[in-house]
C-alpha cells in the first residue's frame, strides 16, 4: 500500500507541437520561480551535484551531495523572478544536468518551460547516464513552482455602510486593502462623506424633534474615485484577502485646533477571501478590453458584518467590479515524467486490508484524487461535466468523513488491528491522504476547501497517529528490522507532514477572514503543534517570556510523584521530543529530509516580533499556555 507509480495510472501524452497551442496571454509576463526538493537516485554514484539552466533567465548549481540510502539529497532551494512573453516561454527549456564532483557530465534532461508553467509542478524523470563508461539507469525528482504575477483591479461600484449607532463625526472615508502572507497593499481614501446631521455644538442630551430627524446611520457611496490595482503572485491568491476599512477624520471634528491635516481613525472593517472572487471570475466568460483578454465580474456581497476590535459595528452591502487578466496557471495535481503527465501518486492498497474501513478509505481516497485530477483538466466550457464531477467529489468527501469518524474503541478514535504491519499500513495511508488534501485544499472552491480542512483535522485526531502509536520506545526497537524500518519511514513522513502543516498555518495567521472550518483547523493545529513540534513550543515559550521573568520549571516532560499519584504515564502522552524526535533525529535520513522541508524557515518566521502576539493569543485561547 502507498503512493507509488503503477501501470494503471492515467497518463497524458507529451505535447510535441507546442506552437499549435493557442496564445492565452498578451504582453510581458512576470513570474516567481522556486526550485526545491531535488533528489537523485542512481546506482554506483557515491556523490554528485546538479546544474540547472532555466532558459535564458537564470542558472545555478547545487553543492555536492553524498549518497544516502541509495539517493542524493540536495538541500538547496533556488528562487528568482523572471520576465518573458508566452511566445518566448514556448521556445525556452529547463536543462538539468547530473555531474560528478569533478564536473563530469553523467546525464541530462530537457523540459520545455511553457509545459512546466502550464503543467504539474512536480517532476519525476528517468534517464540513462554513464558512470565509469558503463550505462546506468537513474531517476531525478524535484519541484519547480512557477507562479505568474498578475494585476488584479478592484473598482467599487456601490458601498453601503449600515451602522448600528448614529453617525457622530463630521467626515467619513473608506479604503481598500489587499493582505497577502507577505505583503499589504492599500488604496487611496475615498472622497469624504459629509455627515449632514453633524453639528459642532450638538449635545448628546438634545432630544428635540429636529435632532431625532437628523439621526443618520447609513453611509452610501456610488462613485467614490477609489480603485485598487495590485500585482500579486498566483500562489498568494489562496492566502490573500480584501479588506474594506471605514474611517472618520478626527481632525474635522476639532475645527478650533487650527490644523488642516486629515487624521484618519478606523471605525470598522470587514474582509473578503480573494479566492472566492477568483473562483467566480474564472467561472465567467472572457471578454476583450483594451485589446486584452480579461475576466470581468461584478462581485456582490450583502450584510457583511463590520467589526472593530471584536465589537459588531454594523453591516456592509457592496458591489465590486473585479478585472483579472488571463494567465498561465500551473497544475497542483499530477506529476510530469519523461513519458508524459501522470495523474499522480496512488493511495490504493495493492493487497487486501483486514480492516474493511481502511480498505474503503483507501478506495475513496483514490477516487477523490481521480475526480480532482479530472476537474483540473476539465474544459471551462463543459459546465455539465464539471458540475457532475463536483457532485461526485462531494460524495467522496462525505464518505471519507464518515469513515474517519468511526472507531472500534471507546477511549480513542481508532480501529483495532491484528498486527503491527496492519497498523503501520493504516498510518501510512492516513498520512498520505492528509498530505494530498493539504497540498490542494487552498485551490478548491470555498465549500469544498472547508470539507478538506475538516478531513485533515479528523485525520490529525485519529488514534492511529497518537504518540503512543507513532512514537518509539525500548520495546519498539525490539521489533524486526523490516518493521522498524517501515515504522521509521512512517515517522519521517509524519514529521514532514507536520512541518508542512505548520508552514501553511503560519501563512493563514495573517488572514482575518477565514471560513469557519478553516479557522477551526488553524486553531486546532496550533494547539496540537505546541506538543508535537518541540521547536515550535520553544519559540512560543520564548515569545511569552521576558528577560526579567523568573524561571518557571516545565513539568510536562518530568515525572512528578506524590505518595499516591504517579504522573509518568500522563506526561509520556505529551512528550513528543523524548518518544518521537529523539529517535528520528538519530536517523541520517532525518537530516536530509529536515533540510529539504521549509520547517526551519517557518520556525524562523516565528521569531519576528509581529508574529509573536498572534501566536500567543491563539494558544492562550486554546488553553495551551
Amino acid at each position: 500500500m502507498g503512493i507509488c507509480a503503477g501501470k494503471s495510472q492515467q497518463r497524458e501524452n507529451l505535447v510535441t507541437d507546442i506552437e499549435s497551442i493557442p496564445i492565452l496571454t498578451q504582453g510581458t509576463l512576470d513570474f516567481n520561480v522556486k526550485i526545491s526538493g531535488i533528489k537523485v537516485k542512481m546506482d554506483n554514484l557515491p556523490a554528485g551535484k546538479i546544474s540547472m539552466k532555466i532558459g535564458e533567465y537564470d542558472q545555478f548549481e547545487t553543492e555536492c551531495s553524498k549518497e544516502l540510502y541509495g539517493k542524493l539529497y540536495f538541500k538547496q532551494t533556488h528562487a528568482f523572478q523572471m520576465s518573458t512573453t508566452e511566445e518566448q516561454l514556448k521556445k525556452q527549456h529547463l536543462i538539468v544536468t547530473l555531474l560528478t564532483p569533478n564536473n563530469e557530465n553523467i546525464a541530462s534532461i530537457q523540459i520545455n518551460l511553457f509545459l512546466i508553467a502550464t503543467g504539474p509542478q512536480h517532476m519525476d524523470y528517468e534517464y540513462t547516464g554513464l558512470i565509469n563508461k558503463k550505462s546506468q539507469q537513474g531517476k531525478i525528482s524535484f519541484d519547480f513552482k512557477i507562479a505568474q504575477i498578475i494585476k488584479v483591479s478592484i473598482v467599487p461600484q456601490l458601498m453601503e455602510f449600515n451602522m448600528n449607532e448614529p453617525l457622530i463625526h463630521s467626515e467619513y472615508y473608506y479604503s481598500l486593502k489587499m493582505v497577502t502572507s507577505v505583503l499589504c497593499f492599500q488604496s487611496e481614501y475615498s472622497d469624504a462623506f459629509l455627515n449632514p446631521a453633524y453639528q459642532k455644538n450638538q449635545q448628546s442630551t438634545n432630544n428635540s424633534a429636529q435632532a431625532k430627524q437628523q439621526v443618520i446611520k447609513q453611509i452610501v457611496y456610488k462613485q467614490s474615485g477609489v480603485e485598487m490595482t495590485v500585482e500579486v503572485p498566483l500562489i498568494e491568491i489562496s492566502s490573500s484577502s480584501i479588506q474594506v476599512c471605514l474611517w472618520y477624520n478626527e481632525q474635522a471634528n476639532n475645527v478650533t485646533s487650527g490644523m488642516n491635516k486629515t487624521q484618519h481613525t478606523l471605525i470598522a472593517e470587514t474582509y473578503f477571501n480573494l479566492n472566492q472572487i477568483f473562483t467566480q471570475a474564472l467561472n465567467s466568460d472572457q471578454i476583450c478590453e483594451n485589446n486584452l483578454k480579461v475576466y470581468k465580474i461584478l462581485y456582490q456581497q450583502t450584510n457583511r458584518r463590520l467589526w472593530n476590535h471584536g465589537v459588531l459595528e454594523g453591516s456592509l452591502n457592496c458591489n465590486l467590479q473585479v478585472i483579472i487578466p488571463t494567465y498561465l496557471n500551473q497544475q497542483i495535481v499530477g506529476v510530469r515524467t519523461d513519458k508524459g503527465i501522470q495523474q499522480g501518486s496512488s493511495v490504493v492498497n495493492s493487497g487486501k486490508m483486514p480492516v474493511k474501513e481502511i480498505q474503503q478509505l483507501s478506495q475513496s481516497g483514490q477516487q477523490l484524487l481521480d475526480i480532482q485530477y479530472k476537474i483540473q483538466n476539465c474544459s471551462s466550457n463543459n459546465l455539465f461535466l464539471k458540475s457532475e464531477l463536483k457532485n461526485h467529489q462531494t460524495v467522496q468527501l462525505n464518505t471519507i468523513q464518515t469513515i474517519l469518524k468511526q472507531s472500534d474503541k471507546q477511549s480513542i478514535i481508532c480501529f483495532e488491528y491484528k498486527s503491527q504491519q496492519d497498523l503501520f499500513n493504516a498510518q501510512k495511508l492516513l498520512i498520505e491522504i492528509a498530505s494530498k488534501l493539504l497540498e490542494s485544499a487552498d485551490q478548491q472552491e470555498e465549500t469544498i476547501r472547508e470539507q478538506y480542512y475538516v478531513l485533515i483535522k479528523l485525520i490529525l485526531n485519529r488514534g492511529e497517529l497518537s504518540l503512543n502509536q507513532v512514537g518509539f520506545s525500548e520495546e519498539t526497537e525490539k521489533t524486526s528490522e523490516k518493521l522498524l524500518k517501515f515504522k521509521t519511514e512512517i515517522g519521517l513522513n509524519y514529521q514532514s507532514f507536520l512541518y508542512k502543516c505548520l508552514g501553511i498555518v503560519l501563512q493563514k495567521l495573517k488572514q482575518k477572514f477565514l471560513a469557519e472550518n478553516e479557522r477551526a483547523f488553524v486553531e486546532h493545529f496550533f494547539a496540537s503543534a505546541y506538543f508535537k513540534i518541540p521547536e515550535f513550543r520553544t519559540k512560543i515559550i520564548q515569545s511569552v517570556q521576558r528577560a526579567d521573568d523568573p524561571q518557571i520549571p516545565e513539568w510536562r516532560s518530568l515525572t512528578k510523584q506524590t505518595d499516591e499519584i504517579t504522573n509518568k504515564e500522563f506526561n509520556d502522552l505529551f512528550d513528543w521530543n523524548r518518544h518521537f524526535y529523539e529517535y528520528l533525529t538519530k536517523q541520517p535520513k532525518y537530516i536530509c529530509q529536515h533540510q529539504q522541508t521549509d520547517g526551519n524557515y517557518q520556525l524562523g518566521r516565528m521569531a519576528e516580533e509581529n508574529w509573536q502576539k498572534r501566536h500567543c493569543l491563539l494558544l492562550f485561547s486554546q488553553g495551551v499556555v
